[in-house]
């Protein structure tokens, strides 16, 4: 069987359904979509319509992103680090303040909205 262009995305549809354990009647009773439908589209068999990727998608936790190609690796790469190889947990914040930063304001930042910053009065230095 040739390879389809779809082929990585319904692998990735397939394998996040078997990571949440559900079957393919379990989907389709989420997403709406008829479990024949789900067989045919993991079997390669029908051509996966924009919107039946959308909605199996949400419902394996995962979100349609369009992102320009020179950032596809940068987003890879944190989506695997972020995974740790792991179906994605998208619950947990993406960073971690330090232990040794501290709640003072650095004086140096001005934190002011930047509509303030643009539209404050310029101040003599007389």
């Amino acid at each position: 069987m040739k390879k389809s262009i779809q082929t990585p995305l319904v692998s990735e549809l397939r394998a996040a359904r078997l990571r949440m354990g559900l079957t393919q009647k379990e989907l389709s009773e989420r997403s709406a979509l008829p479990q024949s439908h789900i067989s045919n589209i993991e079997n390669e068999q029908v051509d996966l319509r924009l919107n039946s990727l959308v909605s199996l998608s949400r419902q394996l936790g995962m979100e349609l992103v369009l992102v320009p190609k020179i950032a596809v690796p940068a987003v890879r790469a944190i989506v695997q680090e972020f995974t740790h190889g792991q179906p994605a947990d998208w619950d947990q914040p993406m960073y971690q303040l330090d232990d040794d930063e501290d709640d003072k304001p650095d004086p140096d930042i001005d934190d002011r909205p930047l509509f303030a910053q643009v539209m404050s009065p310029i101040r003599s230095t007389d």
